[in-house]
Parts: structure tokens; sequence; C-alpha cells
């Protein structure tokens, strides 16, 4: 009797140590943080693989407000409807889902890419099914999450992931989720602090005036926006505004189009925000011709364009005279250009009939 249960008692012992030794094999699974908190993946820790580290993509989304619509109950409800930001899907091994600002996006495994509302933007590594759950990399969440204003980085020395605001002071401290306040020894001295941007006044009542376009999906109707190279965005490029800094007088937009950043000096009044981008799809919005959309494009018009045409292509008019007849409406639209002279177009119930430059 006694051998049997010193045997058990020995059994216990090693299955306690085989126990111990697995956890300690758990310290080399990437610790994840948002702003300053450890995000819980329950048993599907993050994947460290290669030069990234692949995790579920539900904590990650949740941990944005976006939420798996079967769980919240809402799949049959509302998935169909009108109201579906915040929430997403997954099936056949990819995501279709909705921002809480409304962007639909897509994330396909085992490709370099991912969708989002309608933009293909390619990453470094492929998402991939893992136990029935889709793993996303590093590189897909920063540029999914930048018009938030989101980064994220991987600090291998301490094998943790930071997904931070950009106003985080240091994203690889960890933060007690009771006071939050730092957890001592929790950060590591050689990362790089982040300096907190004070606003002025002037800025933050920039911002402001132009929330209607922060962030949303908002697209590129006119303007001078260059990237590091001096090469211009493309009109009617779909953007994100990632960030508003003051530069002395002026303040600049810090825009993101694909893989891209473009930036976009403003230095008087806020309403030129509105004059430079729409805050709709404009193909979605207009089915016109190829030959209509080349000219917008080029800033150009031609006879038998409607107005909402000429506007996206030549923008707001510096002034109209309309006139009004028995048989209809005559429009004259005058634009002043102070370098190239004066452009009039003439309307007849909306519809461009005939138009003269003079320099």
């Amino acid at each position: 009797m006694r051998r049997s249960l010193s045997a058990l008692f020995l059994v216990l012992i090693l299955l306690v140590s085989n126990t111990s030794i697995c956890y300690a094999s758990d310290n080399n699974t990437p610790k994840v943080l948002m702003n300053g908190k450890q995000i819980g993946f329950g048993d599907q820790d993050p994947i460290k693989e290669s030069t990234t580290v692949l995790m579920n993509a539900d904590p990650i989304l949740s941990s944005f407000g976006i939420f798996d619509a079967f769980f919240q109950n809402m799949f049959k409800d509302k998935w169909d409807s009108n109201k579906r930001t915040g929430l997403y899907k997954l099936e056949n091994g990819s995501i279709l889902g909705y921002t809480r600002e409304g962007q639909e996006f897509q994330i396909l495994s085992n490709v370099n890419y991912f969708i989002f509302d309608g933009q293909k933007i390619n990453i470094d590594y492929a998402p991939r099914m893992v136990d029935d759950k889709l793993f996303i990399p590093l590189s897909l969440i920063q540029a999914m999450f930048s018009y938030r204003e989101y980064l994220v980085s991987y600090d291998p020395n301490i094998n943790v992931v930071a997904i931070y605001h950009t106003s985080l002071k240091n994203p690889f401290q960890e933060l007690s989720w009771a006071t939050g306040l730092p957890i001592e020894n929790s950060s590591n001295n050689n990362t790089t602090t982040i300096p907190i941007q004070q606003e002025s006044d002037k800025l933050k009542t920039f911002k402001k005036e132009i929330e209607h376009f922060l962030g949303k999906n908002i697209w590129y109707r006119q303007g001078i926006a260059k990237d590091s190279q001096g090469n211009y965005l493309e009109k009617l490029s779909p953007v994100w505004i990632l960030k508003v800094t003051e530069n002395g007088s002026f303040y600049t937009l810090h825009l993101k189009s694909g893989e891209k950043t473009y930036t976009m000096d403003y230095i008087h009044f806020s309403t030129e925000v509105y004059m430079n981008f729409l805050d709709y799809n404009p193909y979605t919005t207009y089915k016109w011709t190829d030959k209509v959309w080349d000219h917008i494009k080029k800033d150009s018009v031609f006879i038998g364009m409607n107005q909402d045409m000429v506007s996206l292509s030549l923008g707001i008019p510096t002034r109209k005279n309309i006139t009004t007849y028995s048989w209809g409406v005559m429009e004259q639209w005058v634009y002043d250009y102070k370098s190239f002279g004066t452009t009039y177009l003439y309307f007849k119930n909306g519809i461009l009939t005939s138009f003269q430059q003079t320099k």
C-alpha cells in the first residue's frame, strides 16, 4: 500500500513538474499591449513568425470596438440592414466587417493584401487560419487603423507588441487595469519615448472646425497634396486624415492613401478643407462614363456636362450669375484664377452649353 501511495505521489510530482515546464514555455509568447493594457487571447496565443507577429483577429478588432456579429446576437437581425457599423463576420476563411465609422473591410487568408473601403492595401505578411480563427500580422493592424492615429511596434528584446495611439508617451509601458498607473519594471529603458504634442488653442479650433472629415474615409477633390518625393496625390483618391499639426503660421494635414502618406498645408481658413475633400465616394454616387471621369481628373470640361460634373472637375465657382426665363434657367459660372485668367461657363437648365477663357 505504501509503495502504491509513493508511486502515485511520484506521478503527481512529475505531472506538476511537466505543467511548470509547459507554463515556462509561454514566456516565448509575445505579449500584446493596447495603449499600455494587455490584450487577452485566451488559449490562442499570438505567434512569433519570421519578422512579424500573427495574432487572433477577434481580440484585436474587439479592442477597436468591432465585434463578432454572431456572438453579439446581431447576425440575423442587423447584418443585412444598414446598421452594420462595429460588426464583423468570419466565413470561409475571410472576415467581412465594418468599422465604427462605417468603412467596409475584408481580410482574406493566405494573400498579402486586404480590402479597406474598396481599396486594395498590400501588407508584408499574409493572414492565415489557425484552429478556425483568422490570425493577422502587425502590418495589417497598422495599415487598417492608421486613420485613427494608431501605430504598431514590436520590441523583440522584451517580446512585446505595442498597439498605441500616437499621443501615448511610452507604448511599451504596461498600465494597471485597476489604477491606470505604470506597472513597475514593465518598461524597457532602451525603447524610444514618443513625445506628446501640446496643441495650441488655434490648432484645437482648426481641428474642431474640420472634425466632419476626421476619423472617416474621405475623397481628395482638389488642392496640393504631395508625398515626401514631391509626387502629387491623384484627384478623387480615397484618403484618411492621420493627424493635423501646426507649424508656425500654417496647419498641415497628414494624409494616408494606399501605402503612401501625403501632406497638405493650410495657411488661411478651415473652409478650404471643405473645398478640397468629399465626404462621400463619388464613383458609387455617380454612374458616369469613363469620358466624364477622365475630364474630371484632368480638371477639364466639355459641352453637355451637368453641373455636378463641372463642380467635381473645376470646384466651386468664384461666383454665379443666374437668369430665369419662362422656358427655364440660364446660369453663368465664373472662375477667377489669379495667374491663369478667368473662365466663364454657361448652363441652360443645368447643362453646359458653352465656355470661354480670358487671360
